[in-house]
This record gives C-alpha cells, structure tokens and sequence, in this order.
C-alpha cells in the first residue's frame, strides 16, 4: 500500500466523519432551536408547573375562580358573623305562665258571678284591652320560640339572600349589632356579587351559543333549511333565537326544580314556584327550604340560575327594542302620533329673548301646558281625514305587526 492511498483513505474517513456530524447537527438543531426559543428552559419545575396552568386557564376562567373563591369566603365569614351575633338560647314556653297571667288578669277585673252570666259587650273598654294585652304577650312569646332558630348553616343562607337582594323575610337580625353588620356586609357584598354573575353570565353565553348554532344548524339540516333568525348585537351577549334561550331557561329550572322535589318533599309545581321566585329576586319568603341538602345546593348553584335567568332577560329587552326600531316606523299610528308629539311640543314651548324654546316650560308652569300639548295632540288625531286608502293602510299595518311579532 504506498502512501498516496494512505492518504486517500484518510481524506475519506475524514469527510465520513464530517458529514456524519454535520447530519448529527442538522438533525438535533430543531430541539436546540426549540430549546432557545423556549422561555422555561432554565426555569424551576414550580414555575413551568405555574406556567403549563396559566395557560390551560383562560383569562375569565381564572378570574371566574378568583371570585367564586372571594365570594364563598365571603358568604361563609358573613353567614359565622351573623350567627355569632343573633344566637340565642331556644326560648321554651312555659304554659302555667300563661294561664296564670290570664287568671291574675281576669281577677283584677273584679268580674262577679253576674257579670260572667252578662253579654261580652257588657265588659267595659278598659277590661277588654286588660285581656288583649295579656294574650298579645301569650302570642308574641309563642312565636318566638316557633321562630327558626339561628345555625351557622341558616346563617350563611341569609347571607347568600342579602349578597343577592333576594331577601325571604324569614329570617333577619333583630339585635343592634346584626343590623349595623348587615349594612355594611350589604354594602360590600352586593357589588362583588355583581361581578360574578356578570362573568358567570358571559361564560355561560359562550356555551349557549355553541349549543344554538348546532341545534339551529341541525334544525337547518334536518326540518326546515330556509329557518333564519335576527342576531341583535346590542344590549346582549347571547346570540340565539328567542324562543330557544326561553326553553333553555326553561329547563334549567325544571332541573332546579326537580332537584329540590327531591330534597324537600315538594310538589314539582311548588318547587318550581320557589325556583322562579328566587331566579328572579323576588323572595316572598313563603316558601323556603329546611333541609340542610338543600340549603348548601341552593347557596351553591344559586348564582348559575340568577345568570341565566339574567341573560335571557336580557336577549328579550334587546330583541323587543331591536323589532320596535325597526318596525317603528312602517306602523302608521306610532309615526303618527311621534310627528303629533313633535309638532305640539314646537307650538307650545315659549321661547326667551334670544328667541330659543324654553325648555321643560310646562312642567313649571304648573303642568298646564302638557294636558293642553296632549288634549291637542289626540283632538287632531281625531279630526285626521281618513283617505281612500285606509283599507289597504290598515292591512299593511296588520302585516308590519305580524312582522313585529314574527321577528322575536
């Protein structure tokens, strides 16, 4: 072998060996760029765990979470707070008590064998309010101890009732500290309430709009391809038919409802009462729960129904007013009695010096001026001439109220 092929073989196993390791590099550098790239290489295993969570959380989840955190601490503080301020011990009747101050009562009457044998109404004034007052004390002691007694449990339901303003009435502090505390945990209470239902109500329309273009897609796809609805983008963030957000609402409290028929023993029409009247804040108060199950459901879940119950008044607002502009003005009466309005308000307003209409004229004047601008207004819609046309006008109203009425 002479040292030329020496030579030649060495310049080969050096290119192999170079072209290897060039391939080796090409084919690590996309990690290694990833690796550059990465801005957690160099961090601790805490922050990539931190990092990973941050970014499977969107922004309204983890303020979501924030806040139902806030507000069940919140309604836990407040619910110990009353009840270490309005717990009291059961107050028991005591029977003989009672008897006793009707019998000393009846006594200082002086009332004799005659007087008993007499008509009622002989008894004077003075004596029937003796024995009024005796059986008003007898009644008030007899409700107290029939009064729903303070636990922590009951507590933090009461304070859920005034975070949300639904407020029963059967239960309320009846000391000076409770109702001081009951102010001010209002105060600060009702607003961070606010806040969630609000990012609870716009979280749940995503899903609701997710869910109506499926089922309206599928109603497309399956019954009725020509089906379209009006989107109103003002004034709500649901964007679903009408119809279709009323009969989710619908079975959301049918689901509420069933659940408290369970817990409670209730009729399915009594426990959906309940739910519609806590749903929209009413809170009479004459139906309540009792039973500890359904007490923390109630407190828990509450603010999922008082969302969408929300959102869904609001999408009918918004769809209402949205057909009302838009229909306003192919309505005859309603043009017509505007252009009234108008016209009457630029006759009778004075105007100053300067020659500008005075405004809110009438209303200083005593109020005079508006049942003149009113009387004016409906004797000149009275004395409108009615042209030959009126049949075809009044058909084409009847059809753009049909169209009102279609477009919800």
């Amino acid at each position: 072998m002479t040292f030329n092929q020496l030579d030649t073989d060495d310049e080969i196993t050096e290119n192999d060996r170079l072209l290897t390791k060039k391939t080796r590099k090409q084919r690590q550098s996309p990690k290694s760029q990833r690796d550059i790239e990465s801005p957690n290489k160099d961090a601790s295993k805490w922050e990539r765990i931190t990092s990973a969570i941050r970014k499977r959380l969107k922004k309204d989840g983890l303020r979501m979470v924030l806040l139902i955190i806030l507000n069940g601490f919140y309604l836990y503080f407040g619910g110990v707070v009353f009840y270490l301020l309005e717990t009291k011990p059961k107050f028991v009747v005591d029977k003989r008590k009672h008897v006793e101050m009707l019998f000393n009562t009846f006594k200082s009457l002086h009332l004799t064998a005659d007087h008993m044998m007499m008509n009622i109404s002989n008894i004077s004034t003075h004596d029937v309010n003796k024995i009024s007052s005796v059986l008003q004390n007898i009644h008030s002691e007899f409700s107290e101890s029939e009064s729903e007694s303070w636990t922590v449990t009951n507590a933090v339901f009461f304070a859920s009732t005034v975070v949300t303003t639904i407020g029963y009435g059967n239960m309320a502090p009846v000391t000076t500290g409770g109702r001081w505390f009951c102010v001010f945990y209002a105060i600060v209470g009702v607003p961070l309430t606010v806040m969630l239902l609000a990012l609870v109500g716009k979280i749940i329309s995503k899903y609701i709009n997710h869910l109506c273009n499926f089922i309206v897609k599928t109603l497309r796809e399956y019954l009725y391809s020509k089906y379209e609805y009006e989107q109103v983008d003002e004034g709500t963030e649901l964007r679903a038919p009408v119809w279709l957000a009323l009969l989710f609402m619908l079975l959301v409290t049918s689901i509420f409802a069933l659940m408290f028929m369970k817990m409670e023993q209730w009729s399915f029409s009594k426990s959906l009462y309940f739910i519609f009247i806590t749903f929209t804040t009413i809170g009479f108060g004459d139906i309540v729960p009792h039973n500890d199950n359904a007490i923390w459901f109630n407190v828990t879940f509450l603010y999922i129904g008082l969302a969408a119950l929300s959102i869904t008044i609001n999408l009918l607002i918004a769809n209402i007013t949205h057909q009302y502009r838009k229909h306003k003005q192919k309505i005859k009466i309603v043009q017509k009695i505007e252009e009234e309005l108008e016209d009457s308000d630029e006759e009778t307003l004075p105007a100053d010096e300067n020659g500008d209409v005075t405004e809110m004229a009438d209303f200083t004047n005593g109020g005079n001026g508006g049942g003149k601008v009113a009387g004016d207004s409906l004797r000149r819609l009275s004395n409108t001439p009615v042209d030959n046309n009126s049949n075809n006008n009044e058909n084409n109203n009847d059809k753009n109220l049909q169209n009102f009425g279609d477009g919800l």
